[in-house]
């Protein structure tokens, strides 16, 4: 119900009007995107803005072009009906994994819709929407993975392909090895308390480099996360 009622609510009311027009983003990442669909290039260089002319660091262009690509199918209904799905897909989520969390239903209706309130100014058709919806993901199986209702298998086999997609998405990909760190870090920490924690430990450690590298594939290799660090 959660899903559904998010999703109707985002495509169906006034709301798709502001997904696709309270600030300009979703028009540049359209326009940018049929350039590349266009030129079957990823754009190097920007020459749309008015304000900015030169070389450009292309973090969310399979974002772009995925919009591009819907608005050419739907119009702007399209770039609505796509980030409707992620924000409608990331809360249905996060309440699935409170719930397998423990959390009875109530509670985690609560948490989800505070967790809306909060997200809410953000829900616009631009490329964040994919990175709320992976650091739930990433978040989810992390926490899963200590709690031992995930093995290392299943986490090696999932999260660093969903890094290579992230990265080429969004710049937030940044989250995700964050969380990575956090984790590796904690489970670092708890193995001076619990010698069980080691093997943990190593996996986590193991799996913070590997979707390091991971985040290396895209068009601009390590000079993305470069671009990002000056950004911030």
């Amino acid at each position: 119900m959660i899903w559904i009622a998010l999703f109707l609510g985002l495509s169906l009311t006034n709301a798709r009007i502001v997904l696709i027009s309270a600030d300009s983003d979703p028009a540049l990442h359209r326009r940018l995107g049929e350039w590349m669909l266009q030129h079957h290039a990823i754009v190097r260089e920007d020459n749309l803005l008015h304000t900015h002319h030169g070389p450009f660091v292309s973090m969310e262009w399979l974002s772009d072009v995925l919009f591009a690509a819907a608005g050419r199918v739907c119009g702007w209904n399209g770039v609505v009906l796509i980030a409707a799905t992620t924000i409608a897909t990331c809360f249905w989520l996060l309440h699935r994994q409170l719930l397998a969390d423990g959390c009875d239903a109530i509670l985690a209706t609560v948490l989800v819709l505070v967790a809306m309130l909060a997200c809410s100014m953000h829900w616009l058709a631009r490329p964040l929407v994919f990175t709320h919806l992976l650091t739930v993901v990433f978040a989810g199986q992390l926490r899963s993975f200590q709690q031992g209702r995930v093995s290392a298998r299943q986490m090696f086999v999932l999260l660093p392909p969903l890094m290579v997609l992230w990265v080429n998405l969004h710049g937030g990909f940044v989250l995700g090895l964050m969380l990575l760190a956090m984790h590796a870090v904690g489970g670092t920490l708890n193995t001076l308390r619990q010698s069980v924690a080691r093997k943990k430990s190593r996996v986590l450690t193991t799996l913070l480099f590997a979707c390091g590298a991971a985040s290396l594939v895209n068009p601009n290799g390590w000079k993305l996360h470069s671009h990002i660090l000056g950004f911030l």
